[in-house]
This record gives C-alpha cells, sequence and structure tokens, in this order.
C-alpha cells in the first residue's frame, strides 16, 4: 500500500491492520487534507511504514494509537490537536541521529503513554500542552540529541497532570509469557560532550515528576520547573537479556533473572530556579552533582530506598551522590540529605563534597543517614504491633547480587543508625545559611577517602534557631529530645557493652599509663582506620578541622565528633602537584570562635551511675526470654528480636561499667573558643588526655581568651592511670586571656561519689584547688585570669579561698618573674624594671602584708618567694620589709631576718 492508500483508508474511518506502506505518510499532502480536517479515533496496527509518517497540523477527535508498529524514519504529530490521549505500545522506531518523535506545540485532552517502545532517535516534545499525564513503561530512547537539548525534550511544556519515567506496570492483557515484571525505562543521550537525557526546562507539571527506578544516561535537566513534587523509588525489575544471571541466594521474592534498585542519572541532575512542593528521592544514585540554585521547595529528603516484597523480605539500596550543591535556595521545610557517599568526582564547578550558600532552610538540617530504615523498624516497637515474625533485609552487593544483612556485620549495620556514616570526599560547607531547627552532623565521614585540602565541616557566619548535633548514645539517653523508640533502645543497648566486647581503643582500664591505647586519633594509615571502623561499637563523627566561626546557635553537641589528623598517602609517582590555591594539609583544629551559643557547648556527656543502672536492667529483661519452653508464644519480644537483628550473637554481650559511663570529642588539635558568648561550656581533659603542657593552646588545647561564658563546667579524667604524664585531670594547656565566668563547676580529685545520683556537679566548686589546677595549665601566666577567679570567689562570700589564689598569682608572678630575671643578660626588661618601680612606690609595708598573708597560711615557700624577689629586684626594699614583717607579724621568722641568705641562694638555684 502507497502512502495515498493508506491515508484514504485513514480518513475514511477504516482501520488499518497488517498493512505496509512503502512510501512516507504525510496526510496533508498526499491526501490533500486541510489543516482543519478532524479525524475521528486512529488505531493503527502492527504497520510498519518505511519512510517518515506526519501527522503534523491535523485534529483527532478521539484517541491515536499506535500498537506494534514499525518505522523506519520519524513520527511528526507537530502542532497535531488530539481530542484524547495518545498510546504508542510495543512500537520501534529507526530515525538514526534524527528525531524519532515530534510532539512539539501539539494539543492532547488526554494521557501520553509510552509503552516498551524503542527509538533510535530522539523525542521532542516541546512546548506540549497536555491535559493529562506522560507515562513511560519498559521504553528504551537512545539517540544523539543537539546542543541545548537532550534525548527526550519536554522543555517548556504544561502538563495538567504527571510526568512518571517508569510505571513498572504492563497494561492490563499485556505483558509476555515467563515474565512477570516489565524492565526499568532507560533514556541515553549518545552525545560524548554534554549529554542530556532528560529536559524539562521550564515545564509547568501540576502533579508529580517521578523519576522512579528508570535510568538515564547524561543530565536531567529539571531547571525552572514547577511541580508539585520530585520523587523516585525502589521497585523489582526483570534484567535485560544482556546483564548476567546471578544467583540471589537467600531470598525467595526475586527470581534470578531480575533485579531491584532504584532511579540512576549518569550525570547531574539540575533543579535550578525550580519550584518544587517537595522532592523525594529514595534509594537515587547520582554520579554527578545536584544542583539546586536560586529556586524553592518544600521538604528535602535523599534517602535509603526500602523495597518491600513477598515473604516478609525487604531490600535495601543505598542512594550515593556526585556533589550536593545548594545556593540560594529556599527550603521551606526540612533537608535530610542521608545518602550513604558523596563521591565527590571532578566537575566542571570545580566543587567536591556538600556545600550550601545562602540558603534558608525552614526546619531542620540533617546528615546522617538511616532515617528510613529507622523508621521502617520503629513500627515494631510501638504498642500494639501484631507481627509475628521478624523481618528479613537484603542488600545488594557491590558484583550485583543479593545478601542477607545478618550474614556480614557491615551489611548489619545498616540497620543500626549508631553505626551508619555518610562517606563524603570533599568537605561540608555551610555558609552565609538560615537553618530553621536542628543541624545534624552525627555519623558524618569526611576521612575514609578524603584528599590532602578535604576533610573540613565549615559551618561559618549562619544562624540555627536549633541545636548543631554531633551527637552519641551517650549524649542521647541523656539530653534526648526527639521520640525515637528504636534509636534509643540501640543506645541503651551501647551504654551497657561489655568490656571485652570493644575494641581497644574504647577501654578504660589502663595498667601503663605512659602506654595509652592506640585509637582513631592515633592511626595514620588507611588500613588502619578502616581497622578501627569495623571494630568500633559507636562510629562518631571524623574530619580533619571544624569551622564554625561566627555562628549562633541555640545548643552545640560535640560528643559524637572525632577531630584527628590526616591520614599518609601513598602518592603515585608522576602525579601532579597540588592546584596552585589549596591546601596541602588541613590542620586538626575545632575554630569555633566568635559564635553566640544561648544554652551550651558540650565535649562530654555521662550519665550517673544510677541511671546506667537502669537502663542494664532494662536490656537484660529485653534479652531473658520471657516465654517457657512448654508455653506458646503468644507475643513476639520485639525489643529482644531487634537487638539480636542489629547485633548478631554479639546482642547479649552486655555488663555494667566499671567507671563512669561518658563519651566525648576526640580532638587532637585545639578548640578554639576565642571572642565567644557562651551560655554554658562543659569541657573534659578526655578529649585533650594526650596533649602536651609544653604546647601552645592555640594549636593543641583549649583557647578560651576574651570568651563570655555564663556557666564553666572543667570535668577530669574518670580515671587518674588513662591520663598522660603531667595532666592533673583538667585539659592542658589552655589560654585564659581576658576571659569572664560568672559561676564555676569544677570537678574535684574525688568525686566518684558524686556521680551515683546524679550526673553532674549542682553546685560550684568552693575548694581552691580545681580553681589552682585550671589556672596552673595555663602556660602563660595572667594575672587577668586569677583576678577573674579571685573576684569570682569573693563576690560568693569565698572570702579565704580568694585569698589563696591571690597569693598563688603573685607566687606565679615572681616564679614568672625570676625566670625572667635568670634570662635577661643586659638590662632588665620593661616588666621587671615596672616591678621595681612598683615595690618603691607602694612601699614596703605592702609587700610585708603579702608575706604576712603567705605566713598565716603556713605557705613557707611563698613567703621565701617573695623575700627572695625582694631582694633580687629591689635590695633598697628589703631591709624595710623585714622590719615591717616583724611589726605585723609580731614573730621572729627566719625568713625575715635581713642576714638570712640561705633561702636566697637555695630559691636562686
Amino acid at each position: 500500500m502507497n502512502a495515498a492508500d493508506f491515508a484514504r483508508c485513514l480518513c475514511g474511518g477504516g482501520q488499518t491492520v497488517g498493512m505496509d506502506v512503502t512510501e512516507p505518510v504525510d496526510l496533508i499532502i498526499a491526501a490533500g487534507l486541510g489543516c482543519k480536517s478532524k479525524l475521528g479515533t486512529v488505531d493503527i496496527r502492527e504497520v510498519h511504514f518505511h519512510g517518515d509518517v506526519s501527522f503534523a497540523n491535523c485534529n483527532f477527535d478521539g484517541d491515536v494509537t499506535f500498537r506494534k508498529c514499525i518505522f523506519d524514519g520519524s513520527l511528526n504529530l507537530g502542532k497535531t490537536a488530539v481530542g484524547n490521549g495518545i498510546l504508542l505500545t510495543e512500537c520501534s522506531f529507526d530515525a538514526a541521529d534524527r528525531l524519532a518523535i515530534i510532539l512539539d506545540d501539539a494539543k492532547i485532552r488526554g494521557d501520553l503513554v509510552c509503552d516498551r517502545v524503542k527509538t533510535n532517535g530522539c523525542i521532542s516534545a516541546r512546548r506540549l500542552r497536555l491535559a493529562g499525564s506522560i507515562e513511560f513503561t519498559e521504553c528504551a530512547v537512545d539517540g544523539e540529541s543537539l546542543p541545548e537539548r537532550a534525548a527526550l525534550d519536554l522543555s517548556d511544556a504544561k502538563v495538567k497532570g504527571s510526568v512518571i519515567f517508569e510505571t513498572g506496570k504492563w497494561p492490563k492483557g499485556g505483558g509476555e509469557p515467563g515474565r512477570t515484571r516489565p524492565r526499568r525505562s532507560s533514556f541515553r543521550d549518545r552525545r560524548k560532550s554534554d549529554p542530556a537525557s532528560v529536559l524539562l526546562r521550564g515545564t509547568n507539571v501540576t502533579d508529580m515528576v517521578k523519576l522512579s527506578w528508570a535510568q538515564f544516561q547524561g543530565e536531567v535537566d529539571l531547571a525552572f520547573i514547577k511541580c508539585r513534587s520530585l520523587e523516585s523509588e525502589v521497585g523489582i525489575f526483570s534484567r535485560p537479556v544482556i546483564e548476567k544471571t546471578i544467583e540471589n541466594a537467600g531470598q525467595k521474592s526475586i527470581k534470578p533473572d531480575e533485579n531491584v534498585g532504584g532511579a540512576t542519572i549518569a550525570g547531574r541532575i539540575t533543579l535550578s530556579g525550580g519550584e518544587f512542593g517537595l522532592i523525594h528521592l529514595h534509594g537515587i544514585s547520582i554520579s554527578g552533582e545536584v544542583m539546586l540554585i536560586a529556586g524553592q521547595s518544600g521538604q528535602i529528603i535523599i534517602d535509603d530506598g526500602i523495597c518491600p516484597a513477598d515473604h516478609n523480605e525487604h531490600f535495601i539500596v543505598l542512594s550515593k551522590l556526585g556533589h550536593f550543591i545548594m545556593s540560594s535556595w529556599r527550603c521551606s521545610g526540612f533537608l535530610h540529605l542521608h545518602a550513604a557517599e558523596v563521591i565527590g568526582e571532578s566537575n566542571t564547578s570545580r566543587i567536591r563534597g556538600i556545600v550550601i550558600r545562602s540558603s534558608v532552610i525552614g526546619h531542620s538540617l540533617s546528615l546522617w543517614p538511616g532515617l528510613q530504615l529507622q523508621r521502617s523498624l520503629d513500627r515494631y516497637l510501638e504498642a500494639g504491633c501484631e507481627e509475628k515474625e521478624r523481618p528479613s533485609h537484603f542488600v545488594i552487593h557491590p558484583f550485583g547480587f543479593f545478601l542477607p544483612v545478618g550474614c556480614r556485620g557491615d551489611y548489619r549495620n545498616l540497620l543500626n543508625r549508631w553505626r551508619r556514616q555518610m562517606v563524603v570526599r570533599g568537605n561540608v560547607s555551610i555558609d552565609h545559611c538560615s537553618i530553621g531547627d536542628d543541624l545534624l552532623l552525627t555519623g558524618i565521614d569526611l576521612i575514609a577517602k578524603s584528599e590532602a585540602d578535604d576533610g573540613r565541616i565549615e559551618v561559618v557566619d549562619s544562624k540555627i534557631d536549633g541545636n548543631l548535633v554531633f551527637r552519641s548514645p551517650i549524649s542521647f539517653l541523656a539530653d534526648a529530645q526527639v521520640d525515637a523508640p528504636l534509636l534509643r533502645l540501640f543506645a541503651q543497648r551501647l551504654a551497657v557493652t561489655h568490656l571485652d566486647d570493644l575494641p581497644k581503643a574504647q577501654r578504660l582500664a589502663v595498667i601503663d599509663p605512659d602506654n595509652l591505647p592506640r585509637d582513631h586519633i592515633q592511626v595514620v594509615t588507611e588500613k588502619d582506620y578502616r581497622s578501627w571502623y569495623d571494630n568500633f561499637a559507636f562510629v562518631p563523627a571524623c574530619c580533619h578541622m571544624l569551622d564554625t566561626t561566627g555562628l549562633k546557635a541555640i545548643k552545640i553537641d560535640l560528643t559524637g565528633l572525632c577531630v584527628r589528623k590526616p591520614l599518609e598517602r601513598n602518592i603515585a609517582a608522576g602525579t601532579s602537584a597540588q592546584t596552585a590555591g589549596k591546601r596541602d594539609e588541613n590542620l586538626p583544629n575545632a575554630i569555633m570562635s566568635n559564635i553566640e551559643v544561648g544554652n551550651k557547648i558540650a565535649t562530654f556527656a555521662r550519665l550517673s551511675t544510677k541511671a546506667t543502672d537502669k537502663i542494664y536492667g532494662k536490656i537484660e529483661d529485653y534479652l531473658q526470654d520471657q516465654t517457657s519452653a512448654n508455653q506458646p508464644q503468644t507475643k513476639i519480644n520485639w525489643p529482644r528480636e531487634l537487638l539480636t537483628l542489629c547485633f548478631g550473637e554479639r546482642a547479649t554481650a552486655i555488663a555494667l561499667p566499671t567507671a563512669n559511663n561518658m563519651a566525648h570529642a576526640e580532638i587532637s588539635g585545639s578548640l578554639d573558643l576565642q571572642h565567644s558568648t557562651l551560655c554554658e561550656l562543659l569541657i573534659s581533659d578526655a578529649s585533650f588526655r594526650r596533649h602536651s603542657p609544653l604546647e601552645k593552646a592555640a594549636d593543641c588545647g583549649v583557647a578560651l581568651d576574651y570568651a563570655q561564658i555564663s556557666k564553666l563546667y572543667v570535668a577530669r579524667s574518670q580515671l587518674p592511670h588513662v591520663r598522660a604524664r603531667g595532666h592533673n585531670g583538667f585539659p592542658v594547656p589552655v589560654s585564659l586571656l581576658d576571659f569572664s565566668v560568672k559561676t564555676w563547676f569544677l570537678e574535684e580529685e574525688e568525686t566518684e561519689e558524686t556521680f551515683k545520683k546524679d550526673a553532674y556537679l549542682d553546685r560550684e566548686a568552693t575548694a581552691v584547688s580545681p580553681y589552682l589546677d585550671l589556672l596552673e595549665n595555663d602556660p602563660e601566666f595572667r594575672m587577668s585570669s586569677y583576678l577573674a577567679v579571685e573576684n569570682s570567689l569573693r563576690d560568693r562570700g569565698l572570702t579565704d579561698e580568694a585569698r589563696q589564689i591571690f597569693i598563688a598569682a603573685n607566687y606565679r608572678d615572681m616564679r614568672t618573674e625570676a625566670k625572667d630575671v635568670r634570662s635577661a643578660e643586659v638590662r632588665p626588661s620593661l616588666r621587671r624594671r615596672r616591678k621595681i618601680d612598683s615595690a618603691g612606690k607602694y612601699g614596703d609595708g605592702v609587700t610585708a602584708v603579702f608575706a604576712v598573708q603567705c605566713l598565716d597560711r603556713s605557705l613557707m615557700h611563698e613567703t621565701a618567694s617573695v623575700m627572695f624577689w625582694l631582694s633580687a629586684c629591689a635590695p633598697s626594699v628589703w631591709c624595710g620589709s623585714v622590719s615591717r614583717l616583724r611589726e605585723f607579724s609580731g614573730i621572729h621568722h627566719p625568713v625575715a631576718s635581713p642576714g638570712c641568705c640561705r633561702w636566697r641562694s637555695i630559691y636562686s638555684h
């Protein structure tokens, strides 16, 4: 049949079945039809078109259907008006490098459905007007597009329904024998430079854009789009015949020729300038960056995908991203970026990792993966749960087959959120942002696959109307603000883990204080780091540097943070040098200067002995079998089942801790809080116990210069034998230049009985020894620091203790002065000359009074130091001071004898 006969048959209302059209079909030219001519319902089946087919400018009152048709050219439906929908099912197109299907400026008052359509060429539907939805089922669109176009081009279209790239369902009566599920759709642009698989730029979609579990080879461009939601999910689909069939042992729901997965994008996804009601991407894999620039949306979720199947089986698909870039974006909901990995491959923007700048997030921002799995298991702990069988979970092995999560520890950890980490190659930068709730950074890992310039967490010049959280199980139990039953259950189990079940790095019982256990803050090779990660009970957030300069927050929890030095990397021969301007190494510091915190900053959290005993009893009750062997089990013990599911055979390895139950940050560099305004600061020597008192606080210690602190809480190491040599139990070194503290909570040496009922001190320290210990840990003597403590004690009526601080200050001042005198070679320093002038100005009476105060408290060494200072620095005042000392004290002390030089000679040595 030629084209003219086909056109006459079509216009006459006849149905064409099994025809072979040998000429290009153009209804306007071949049949002489005008653009205003109307056609009825068209159902064309099993027609082989050897040329191009053009229905351009035609009007159809009903449906337009092509079933099992073969097109050797293109199908042109441009500027066509269709009264109902268009259905293309089991059709194939071979347009080479041209457009295979053209729907530009078409108007369709129904759905556009493509079912099992294969194209060798692109699809163009620019400025399409559609009253229904666009649906793809098992379609393969493969073509080489032109620049600024894509394999599927739907730009500037208006769709009053949805755009679904894979329905996963065959129409009723469809399908192939022996195949229960369709294959997933794929869209591929064969261009070598900047390929684009889908282009929806400027499209207005009334409902949702659903990526489902389709494959995209090239960029997915959704810039300037408007839609209710952007979604992707995990589904089960048939493997292509060309893929190798692998036996999936241990599960029953998926056949050997089937697979499960989420949407995959080999390229970037661009959402810039768009307006989205919400963005939910589960189990998605994106090799390029996620670009969100100058747009707005509701809540954003990127998390694991969970696919429920038969036989109570669940399949887990992890999400992976290349990069995440958000700039000038407004998110009215929360942002849950819970991908398992941020690959960080090179890109055109030269940004690696996660970058969020100048954006507004209405609620919380979370980078702690595992929330989806946590919520799926939470329902088993709800009251009235009637489930009788424990669920089984499977995860995809890198080689493509499935494994039950219980067969390997690293896979079982997927179900325990305290063991989950987001591995980021690059940095995490949050700059000039506003976050309406908590910023959760628990479990982030910027070390495992980092380069020289990687590993930084930056939250700078931003405002958080909530908390900055690096959470640990202990801090969660001590100060939980969320209701998460499963998270609490696992945290309780970790709080009473048996000592023998912990790696050496976490054990407190160390016999030799000079041989502290090798922990994750000391490892220098990637192999040792991964070994630590695999054996650690709770995996903290790991980075090379933390920077929160200029941050405003309500509370900061650092108990689950580890800041450590970069790992040693073997640079291959011939590797090019670092890019100009990049740092060779990040300093392992926590820089938190110029911040404002309304509540507290905590570097440690503690549970009281009473609370730990209660937790131990609760976990022990869960693990005991409450049913008799002869009595049928009516209700499953879900806490025990979930503990067994996530901890395996080690679930019962619990014991009461032998020391205070405490979690703390690990900081191998300095904690810099200069110029900060804090309501409460909690620090402990446990975070800095490997630091040397000979180092500078700015490099390796705690810097509190010019900080204003309402409440300072300083805890000591739990056991004296775990302290490094030279430590008195408080952080060392510290820098206390012109800092201000209103209330002091300093722990003393013997405080074990105090923490049996309460985790923290409930009153200010009254003994002078902890104050002196803290002040002595500042290697640089500053009189202002001592005066601040003295005034604080005196204001509380502790006059005697304030006097001791005054004496200690002057004694240390003299020691420092004597050191300066011994080191001076030519002339006295300016400071020394001022001391001499001061002594002569105020007279010997003042010095004698100070000496009398020393004698009143039997401080012989201090008195000798005072008199030595006078003899060394102001000989003219020496005799007067001796006489005044006798006058004030009424005693004849050896040190007050003008002829006694024994004290001077001893002290000078």
